[in-house]
């Protein structure tokens, strides 16, 4: 099977490198390169990620390709930050990342949402080679299956619970804070809800396009974010959103900021203020390993399971092959 990804993730880079790498990619599949589309391209694009899968009868040509394409984009090495998989390997790591079991949230199930939008978008843009609609189709069935064999790995701390977590231990009594959302993504609203399970109810929305409703506003409000006293951003956007230059002269004390976008949506910047205390992807990523390692056993059995579960589809594309070709 000639398929193939180029990537790296917050295991093999840290923010500010993934910040860049992804700001890059965007700019290659918005424009009109030369040759990108014939090799079947998918870009997956999140907050621990940004990988490009890829076919081609020669699969070392397309490789050369994608860094060439890297290269125009980005003025500093980078090569050693990113890692390559192919056929085997490749399938296995998309089928671990779907299963949840390569996120700093173990088994998250945003993950497998965002492998299917990026399939469904890439199938819209271009034809996409059998060999991808086969990886990404089966790939997506074995993380639902892994899942389905492990509900014990469903007690693992989620985002949301560990967001909640710290901000009970670094801004207290949360039921009497105000806490703003920067942008209506997939993530905010699951972080919103379970805040609001637990009575926490000063809650408002930051958004570009605001509808009708209590909690809504657009981004004027953004001015004054430090009248917040704890704020998440998850959102998708080229500029910072939070910048240090809106901060007031009597800052308050005691801001607590969740930076979990890639591109960055806060100025690093306001780090170093003493009243504000900034975490972004990497930083929470580092209190929730902690956390995973007590799930060793039910990981192991998983990954065992999803090679199990690649062997097998793998033997179903080779028997379907070996067939094409008989009656050929």
């Amino acid at each position: 099977m000639r398929i193939g990804v180029l990537g790296i993730n917050y295991k093999s880079s840290d923010v500010a490198f993934r910040e860049l790498i992804a700001k890059a990619c965007e700019r290659i599949f918005s424009g009109e390169e030369q040759g990108l589309y014939a090799i079947g391209p998918v870009l997956l694009s999140t907050c621990n990620r940004t990988e490009i899968y890829f076919s081609s009868e020669d699969m070392a040509e397309a490789h050369t390709l994608l860094l060439s394409l890297l290269k125009k984009q980005i003025q500093v090495p980078f090569e050693h930050r990113l890692y390559s998989f192919f056929c085997r390997q490749c399938f296995t790591h998309l089928a671990r990342v779907t299963a949840g079991l390569d996120s700093y949230i173990l088994a998250e199930a945003e993950i497998q949402r965002q492998v299917k939008r990026a399939y469904e978008q890439a199938a819209q843009c271009s034809p996409l080679p059998s060999s991808i609609h086969f990886l990404f189709q089966k790939c997506l069935k074995i993380g639902k299956e892994v899942r389905s064999h492990f509900p014990l790995m469903r007690g693992v701390p989620t985002l949301e619970s560990s967001i909640f977590q710290v901000g009970l231990s670094l801004v207290k009594d949360l039921k009497q804070r105000k806490v703003l959302f920067v942008g209506n993504s997939q993530t905010n609203r699951r972080v919103m809800s379970f805040f609001l399970s637990k009575n926490i109810l000063d809650v408002t929305v930051c958004t570009r396009s605001p509808t009708e409703g209590e909690r809504m506003v657009d981004r004027s409000v953004l001015t004054k974010w430090w009248e917040f006293d704890l704020v998440v951003c998850a959102t998708n956007e080229r500029n910072y959103l939070l910048r240090s230059e809106d901060l007031c002269e009597n800052m308050p004390d005691n801001r607590l900021i969740f930076d979990l976008s890639v591109p960055r949506s806060v100025d690093p910047l306001l780090e170093k203020h003493p009243a504000i205390a900034l975490l972004n992807i990497d930083q929470l990523s580092e209190l929730l390993e902690k956390k995973r390692r007590m799930h060793f056993k039910e990981v192991q059995e998983s990954e065992t399971l999803v090679r199990a579960l690649v062997d097998r589809q793998l033997a179903i594309f080779q028997n379907k092959k070996q067939m094409l070709l008989a009656v050929s």
